[in-house]
């Protein structure tokens, strides 16, 4: 986990050299054929000037640096995990934003960074639900309960979404989604293992793993995601920990599950969408 330096508006000191300043509002990420959409919460940057660690910082960020002329900057991606606003990883299998820029003492330079996936970036699962079917599916669901996709806005744009929904009723009830297929060959060296996706739910989701090896199967939960109170959110999940040190022929499938009580009236559920899973080979 890193420790972030909160340098979103710094100001100008008022003695000793004078920095220049680097201003970073935004970020984005260019993806190709087969590596989903370019959605994504990147929370900050790790930035490097001519090879000097400058520090981790916040967007949107303003970040003085001693040094004038051309300078190169290397600028890493740095996202949020769990939805925790106190943990961040380095997002390794987006490459570093490498550029030259001119910097004058005193003046702002703004700079967008543009992040795509490393060439050996592998993505095992990638579902945004834009072409009407899913690679999500219902693993267990009772009467009377649905899973279906439908539209809905996220970050000002309209977009195809799974929705699993309980209907209201007294009584207390599960339902399971899942990968439609189980993973093989994700790395057990202790390589990070990213889950993305965006949630809404208005009910806790359990994030899990159904590990088998060795011909037993195993549930390995992850996460409990909490109600977002209509709001989509992003999450990250670094699954490292639950796949490090497993046998080779350890394979998984990923779940979301929910439990209405039967003291929750009204209906409850909660929606999925923009899916991808990458690690680095």
């Amino acid at each position: 986990m890193l420790g972030l330096s909160l340098f979103g508006s710094c100001q100008k000191p008022e003695s000793g050299p004078i920095p220049s300043y680097l201003v970073i509002d935004t970020v984005g990420i260019i993806v190709g054929p087969e590596q989903g959409n370019s959605s994504h919460e990147i929370a900050a940057v790790e930035v490097y000037a001519d090879q000097q660690f400058l520090g981790n910082f916040l967007l949107p960020a303003r970040i003085p640096i001693l040094k004038e002329g051309d300078v190169r900057l290397i600028i890493n991606p740095v996202v949020r995990i769990n939805g925790a606003s106190s943990q961040y990883n380095s997002f390794r299998t987006l490459a570093s934003a490498d550029t030259v820029l001119s910097l004058s003492a005193s003046k702002q330079t703004v700079l967008q960074p543009m992040f795509h996936f490393r060439s050996n970036a592998q993505i095992d699962w990638v579902e945004d639900f834009e072409d009407k079917s899913s690679t999500l599916v219902p693993l267990s669901i009772q009467k009377g309960d649905t899973a279906y996709m439908d539209k809905e806005w996220i970050r000002g744009q309209e977009s195809w979404v799974y929705k699993a929904v309980f209907e209201d009723s007294d009584t207390t009830k599960n339902l399971d989604l899942g990968s439609f297929k189980s993973f093989i060959g994700w790395p057990k060296d202790g390589t990070a293992i990213f889950l993305e996706f965006d949630i809404r739910c208005d009910i806790p989701v359990q994030l899990a793993l159904k590990r088998k090896s060795l011909g037993t199967s195993n549930y390995v939960p992850y996460l409990l995601i909490s109600k977002t109170d209509g709001n989509w959110k992003r999450f990250y999940c670094n699954l490292v920990y639950e796949v490090s040190g497993q046998s080779p022929d350890a394979e998984f499938q990923l779940l979301f599950s929910a439990d209405k009580l039967f003291s929750e009236s009204g209906i409850r559920g909660f929606a999925i969408d923009n899916i991808r899973l990458s690690y680095l080979n």
